[in-house]
């Protein structure tokens, strides 16, 4: 089964709350979006996959996403977090992936490298991971979230083919 049928059946509710849009419109709007991902991931020294993989699992490519806690856009940011990025409008899809990558890549450099403590970071925020000793924080959301986003890594975009 493709990884996006997985996701469908196993991942039906990205973070954001809601259910996971029908796997053509994902596609599509996955396909739209990777040529400036690919763009946002190489200016910031990243992997694209991470950049597709934290947006499938934050919001399933909805960019009007809005979870119950105020986190906005494809890649869920808090409004203060989009703030001290420099994102103006969460809702527009550019900014928020630039500013998503801009996070990831602020938390790479903080964590050493480490993507499972950047990802873990990413979700339960930096204070939660720097709580537990600089290591994954016990909570479930966190881990549940973190081995989302390693398995959509893991199939990279040849998954969302």
């Amino acid at each position: 089964m493709s990884l996006l049928k997985r996701f469908r059946f196993s991942y039906a509710e990205p973070q954001s709350g809601g259910r996971a849009p029908a796997l053509p419109r994902l596609k599509k709007r996955i396909h739209q979006l990777s040529p400036y991902i690919n763009t946002v991931a190489q200016r910031h020294g990243l992997d694209p996959d991470l950049i597709h993989a934290v947006i499938l699992a934050e919001s399933a490519y909805r960019e009007k996403a809005l979870s119950p806690k105020g986190a906005m856009g494809l890649m869920q940011l808090m409004p203060a977090t989009a703030e001290r990025l420099g994102v103006d409008d969460p809702w527009d899809p550019m900014q928020n992936i630039e500013g998503g990558a801009k996070y990831l890549r602020f938390l790479l450099d903080r964590y050493q490298g480490d993507v499972e403590l950047a990802v873990a970071a990413y979700n339960a925020g930096e204070g939660a991971v720097d709580k537990y000793g600089r290591t994954i924080p016990p909570y479930k959301e966190t881990i549940t979230y973190l081995k989302k986003v390693k398995e959509f890594m893991s199939k990279g975009l040849v998954a969302f083919q």
